[in-house]
């Protein structure tokens, strides 16, 4: 699993909610290092912030889904953004989660992609 958010203390906490769950989940803070991240851990899922630095979500989310490499890889978008869900339509997510749920909600919906 991948996790791709700016906020590193979210970021610390969702990784830890995670590992007690079973589940290793990978980091990254920034748009620049998610395609050496994929290359090297090979996600079963990510769960991609709409806003962060060095490339937006959903333009990220669009470039995985068109790459026959890694378009079978589930995506959902994180945010606080009140389109949500509308931005996750728009380029091609498997999912979406509102970043007002809970860790335990969010480790609920990613449990059914991994």
């Amino acid at each position: 699993m991948l996790l791709v958010d700016d906020d590193e203390d979210w970021l610390l906490l969702m990784q830890n909610s995670l590992k007690k769950a079973g589940l290793t989940a990978i980091t990254s803070i920034n748009g620049q290092d998610i395609w050496e991240k994929i290359d090297t851990c090979h996600p079963n899922v990510i769960l991609l912030d709409i806003q962060m630095k060095g490339i937006s979500g959903e333009t990220f989310c669009r470039s995985l889904k068109i790459n026959p490499a890694t378009s079978d890889i589930p995506v959902l978008m994180f945010s606080s953004n009140r389109d949500i869900d509308l931005i996750a339509k728009r380029c091609g997510a498997d999912g979406y989660v509102p970043k007002t749920v809970s860790t335990r909600e969010v480790k609920e919906m990613v449990m059914q992609y991994v």
